[in-house]
């Protein structure tokens, strides 16, 4: 399961990460966490997804704001990211052959990317 989300702060264009259930959570119909999201999935249906979260940078969140020209580039590029994970996926085909598929941040102005680890032998 992969939950897109628009995040406040951190990294841009976008961060994707791993993210796991978090009991401690509070709800509005406008705001519950990705992680809120996975731990009420496993508290309703008992089920514990593997869940990544593609979160994308934004800057204004007030309703009926326009999407920035900032956020729409940071959308832009966590497409093009997304896309190249689920070929990575498909064509693998066994979803098993990612054991980790992170977001790549160096101090050499590398702001995103993507490594890919397979188990031996794939």
């Amino acid at each position: 399961m992969v939950v897109v989300d628009a995040i406040r702060s951190g990294n841009k264009p976008f961060v994707f990460k791993k993210i796991k259930p978090a009991g401690n959570y509070s709800f509005t119909t406008h705001n519950l966490s990705p992680e809120a999201l996975i731990y009420l999935t496993q508290l309703l249906y008992e089920k514990r997804p593997e869940a990544w979260l593609l979160g994308i940078r934004g800057y204004r969140f007030s309703l009926g704001e326009k999407l920035s020209a900032e956020a729409r580039h940071n959308f832009d590029q966590a497409y093009k990211f997304f896309i190249k994970f689920l070929k990575i996926v498909t064509t693998s085909g066994l979803a098993s052959a990612i054991i980790e598929f992170e977001a790549e941040i160096s101090s050499r102005g590398k702001k995103y990317g993507a490594k890919e680890k397979r188990t031996s032998g794939t």
